[in-house]
């Protein structure tokens, strides 16, 4: 478990102490009270057919109603955790609605510095490999983008950007991903256009220069109601200095402005579960900003097929080797398992806390039964005089049906404040909703079989 959740814990010396420890403990507790009084009994209460002291009364069963109580409530905080990661584990499945994963493989590819020195050779390359691979059967789109394996959704280089109309912010208000893409990429992985068009194979000359943003550059950049498309972009600074080594001759940072011609859904890092967006920008990658080192010398080729992309992993690794039958060809994975294997963490969690809410809502319903049992046979000599001085059948029924009712009201009600506070502890784990979600606090509560108390 600890490969997928990776949470660094394991399982050691100290956690079997701890747990070999608590047993033992709990045996002790639970098992000394009842050893005492059977030591020490009362000859003439025991004498007594049905006979109960106060001790009994007040002690003991007041003891055994406290215990069921605090079942019920731990079970109905465990029944609330496991609700609330159910919940964050279903917005997390649905939070790309429009961008499709399945039947997409993704392989990475560098092109080696010594046979791909100039732009020219590496853009040729590149569309040479992207039109071969579109004419494979099965094939139904390919692109490549700059930044994505080793940054999920969100990649790029981060830049510091100025809008047009707009004063420059300070820094770091005014950063953003920068990310070269083939014209194709955006469609390729059907991410969502809010406004605005695509990029074209138009867009793949070296002018004029367009970009395209995503909502959260939009909202942080420009004003609640202005419209974007059309405004101007120009990179004023690179975070890495070292990406201005191989720059063009005679260019500066600024010299070019990139027109905004479409603006796309927002895509949060899959390894992340905040819902703040990164702010990026997408530029047909012979556009690029001419400060960027090695410019498109690696790749992740995108290819989304008919049917199982990893059947076309022979031919795709023909059609590169015969471009060059030097070039390597990184492992390709499959985008809709790389986003199963993101939420892994989550999952585990979830179907953890859910089996440790059945154990608890088990050992409750088992505790409901055993004290009610244990208080109808105490009751027996009492119900039947009830009976015989007229009692009706649901008199008595509501008579016992009363003290489990009672215990498992107090229970909830206990539950339902320690839940309130302790799923804040969870609020870094859950996506999408709050730790006093009152939909799954009430979903809970109503599902929760309170005729068990019966």
């Amino acid at each position: 478990l600890s490969d997928y959740v990776r949470t660094g814990i394991a399982l050691n010396a100290r956690v079997l102490g701890f747990t070999s420890i608590s047993a033992f403990v709990a045996a002790l507790i639970f098992g000394v009270a009842p050893a005492l009084r059977t030591s020490n009994p009362d000859l003439q209460d025991a004498l007594k057919e049905g006979g109960r002291s106060s001790t009994e009364r007040f002690g003991l069963h007041r003891g055994r109603s406290l215990l069921v109580m605090f079942e019920i409530a731990t079970a109905l905080v465990l029944l609330i955790g496991a609700g609330l990661m159910i919940n964050s584990f279903l917005r997390l499945k649905g939070r790309y609605a429009g961008l499709d994963p399945q039947n997409v493989m993704i392989t990475e590819i560098t092109l080696d510095d010594k046979r791909y020195s100039g732009f020219a050779q590496i853009h040729l390359y590149w569309e040479d490999l992207l039109q071969r691979t579109r004419n494979l059967p099965g094939v139904q789109s390919v692109a490549a983008v700059a930044n994505l394996l080793s940054d999920m959704w969100v990649g790029g280089t981060y830049v510091g950007v100025t809008v047009q109309g707009h004063p420059t912010l300070r820094i770091p208000h005014r950063g953003a991903h920068c990310n070269p893409i083939t014209f194709d990429y955006l469609q390729t992985m059907r991410i969502p256009l809010r406004r605005g068009r695509y990029f074209t194979e138009q867009d793949m000359k070296p002018a004029p220069a367009v970009a395209i943003v995503n909502e959260s550059f939009v909202k942080h950049f420009f004003a609640k109601d202005e419209d974007p498309i059309g405004k101007e972009i120009r990179i004023i600074e690179v975070e890495d200095r070292s990406l201005q080594a191989d720059a063009t001759p005679g260019t500066s940072l600024g010299d070019v402005g990139y027109s905004i011609v479409g603006v796309v859904k927002d895509l949060k890092s899959n390894w992340e579960i905040e819902e703040k967006a990164e702010h990026e920008m997408y530029f047909p990658y012979p556009q690029s900003p001419a400060v960027f080192k090695r410019p498109m010398r690696r790749l992740n080729l995108v290819v989304r097929t008919d049917s199982a992309p990893l059947s076309l992993v022979g031919a795709i690794r023909k059609t590169i080797s015969a471009l060059d039958k030097d070039q390597p060809l990184s492992n390709p994975v499959i985008l809709e398992q790389m986003d199963s294997d993101s939420l892994v963490p989550q999952r585990s969690l979830a179907v953890l806390i859910g089996i440790f809410a059945l154990v608890a809502v088990g050992l409750a319903s088992i505790g409901i039964y055993g004290v009610m049992a244990y208080f109808v046979t105490r009751r027996i000599h009492e119900i039947g005089i009830r009976m015989a001085l007229g009692a009706q059948p649901h008199d008595v029924r509501w008579l016992v049906m009363r003290h489990g009712l009672k215990m498992t009201l107090i229970g909830l009600a206990l539950g339902w404040v320690a839940a309130f506070n302790l799923t804040k502890l969870l609020s870094s784990y859950i996506f999408g909703v709050s730790p006093t979600d009152p939909a799954t606090f009430v979903a809970v509560l109503i599902c929760l079989p309170a005729e068990r108390a019966r």
